[in-house]
């Protein structure tokens, strides 16, 4: 089969008897030999088995598990063409809402940039799973975590095999800020474990969680927290508090978000932990954010406290219900940056009912964000622009800044239909 095209996960595209034919790690204009893994009465998906005519921008994946692990998908393209690529995904998205002006796309390093990983345990120790599989591969590095988690993994493979806890570990969530690593081992079953020696051999500023399947996170020795300073605003970081996997991509992210900001009351809806209300209100903006997770919203309070925030206002609840209470006739710019779901319809048509004049929608699933945006169509989208959170994967952050139409615009189409 010729690949004629990719989908929105990267995967070449192309047809076989009428169907349309998704193949991970083919390329555009290549010829393809595949097996067929998936059919439907209108795709296929495929396994690539052969590249019978290879692209000309097809590299040689410089790690040994490419295709094997269910990471990355684009190691196969320098990182020009894999820009190329995820903004032609964009454009062909934003394409169905009326969209086809500039889209841009700011990126870092390729490898060596995410401060997390989560490794699963099967017999041989801990890896990735394989691509729509639970199939683990055993890894001894991953290329685009940086050095002190790959250095971490080292040593948390050799304590495994030690302990013989093959068959006790169901995960193993590894973070890190500078030397500092946190680390959150998931049992099956309640078992008695001494990781002091893993303690001391990953360095004093380290700390490890224990945790029963379906529990809580319990810490067992060293530090409780990873600290870290963001566009003046301190903050710690508990094992699962959320945060962006690439701090280079993500502080020019909030650089952006914090320049685009209008007026001084700011509504930052579906906020974790806090950080980014806590770098807007920094700005000596007025800045509430709204989050219906419990430990995120005990975090965005302690961030504000230890700040001394007083312009930070943290409400707990579903962003569907308090922001439309939230939102006042005061609100100047509305922020969104939602789960991969994207965003409640009832959150978006409060967004359209407002009198606010900005809206920031950040995503890291564009489809899902082009959903949302149809609902605010009394709002015109001012830019688009892509940020290359997650170099070599198919996933990008996406950052749509939208303007309040003005009332003579919006008479205008109105006479038009």
């Amino acid at each position: 089969m010729k690949i004629i095209d990719y989908g929105y996960d990267c995967e070449g595209v192309g047809k076989e008897n009428g169907k349309v034919c998704f193949v991970p790690f083919a390329l555009k204009d290549e010829e393809v030999d595949f097996l067929k893994v998936k059919e439907s009465s209108s795709f296929i998906k495929g396994k690539l088995t052969k590249v019978v005519l290879p692209s000309e921008k097809r590299i040689a994946p410089p790690c040994k598990y490419f295709g094997k692990c269910g990471g990355c998908a684009l190691q196969n393209v320098n990182l020009e063409e894999e820009k190329d690529i995820k903004t032609q995904i964009a454009r062909s998205h934003f394409k169905k809402i009326g969209y086809t002006g500039k889209i841009s796309m700011f990126s870092e390093n390729e490898y060596s940039y995410r401060n997390k990983i989560k490794l699963f345990c099967g017999k041989d120790g801990l890896g990735l799973k394989e691509g729509e599989s639970n199939n683990i591969v055993r890894i001894d590095k991953c290329l685009i975590v940086n050095e002190r988690i790959n250095e971490c993994i080292s040593f948390c493979q050799d304590f495994v095999k030690a302990k013989s806890l093959q068959n006790e570990i169901e995960t193993l969530l590894i973070r890190s800020e500078g030397d500092d690593l946190l680390l959150n081992f998931t049992f099956n079953r309640e078992i008695e474990v001494d990781f002091q020696g893993l303690q001391i051999m990953l360095g004093a500023g380290s700390g490890i969680y224990k945790t029963l399947l379906g529990g809580q996170p319990v810490h067992m020795i060293g530090a409780k927290a990873l600290h870290e300073k963001v566009l003046g605003v301190d903050i710690s970081y508990r094992i699962n508090t959320f945060k962006q996997v690439n701090d280079q991509v993500a502080l020019s992210l909030y650089n952006k978000v914090v320049k685009s900001v209008k007026g001084n009351e700011v509504v930052n809806a579906y906020s974790g932990a806090g950080l980014l209300t806590a770098i807007i209100a920094k700005q000596g903006k007025k800045c509430k954010g709204i989050e219906i997770g419990d430990s995120e919203h005990e975090d965005a309070e302690k961030l504000k406290t230890e700040n001394g925030l007083n312009k930070m206002l943290n409400f707990h609840g579903d962003c569907k219900e308090l922001l439309p209470k939230v939102i006042s006739k005061f609100t100047n710019t509305i922020i969104v940056d939602p789960a991969r779901k994207g965003c409640d319809s009832e959150v978006m048509k409060a967004i359209n009912a407002s009198n606010a004049e900005r809206v920031i929608y950040i995503s890291c699933d564009i489809a899902s964000q082009v959903r949302d945006l149809k609902f605010l169509d009394k709002y015109e989208i001012a830019s688009v622009e892509l940020y290359n959170m997650f170099p070599r994967t198919a996933k990008s952050e996406c950052l749509v800044i939208l303007n309040k139409r003005q009332a003579k615009s919006c008479k205008k189409e109105a006479n038009e239909l």
